[in-house]
């Protein structure tokens, strides 16, 4: 697969299977860098991947890890801001609608993958494939599977479609 090349990426939790997957896929595509997060930084083949702390509950690792990446202040600020948060399905697709929105002018592409409730590590390959996939064909959301399918359609209807707990007015 192609279409990475040059590209930096940062893959911020690359100590899962399904992140080791992504760093593996996106040097074969091309990547002229890999930001490999994790909690615990471990080496990586090649000179192309670049190991970096980063623990989502640490603001500071967050931070260590933004300069390494040379992220501007707006880019770590809304990361520490939406990782601040318990962030629901839905609040986490207006924020990354946000981001997008923003680096947009930048040339920054913002994708968001959605997965339905999975154990991740039981499909990761079908998983990395269909989001380098997307990624190269510039999609801004990644649907996996047919429950994030159904929730994406979901989201433009009435709130009790979303939650048909709440019954009908």
């Amino acid at each position: 697969m192609t279409g990475f090349e040059s590209e930096v990426i940062l893959v911020a939790d690359a100590s899962s299977r399904l992140g080791e997957l992504f760093v593996d896929r996106f040097v074969a595509a091309g990547a002229g860098r890999v930001y490999a997060g994790g909690r615990r930084r471990r080496e990586w083949p090649g000179d192309r991947v670049v190991a970096v702390e980063i623990d989502m509950g640490d603001v500071h690792t967050i931070e260590r890890a933004g300069v390494a990446v040379q992220f501007d202040t707006n880019v770590m600020s809304s990361i520490r801001l939406a990782s601040a948060f318990a962030l629901s399905q839905a609040a986490l697709w207006s924020a990354t609608n946000a981001l997008r929105v923003e680096f947009a002018p930048a040339g920054v592409q913002v994708a968001g993958l959605v997965l339905g409730p999975c154990e991740a590590d039981a499909h990761p390959a079908t998983v990395a494939d269909r989001a380098l996939a997307g990624i190269a064909a510039r999609e801004h959301e990644i649907l996996v599977d047919a429950f994030s399918k159904q929730v994406r359609a979901r989201l433009s209807g009435p709130v009790a479609c979303m939650y048909p707990e709440l019954g009908s007015p």
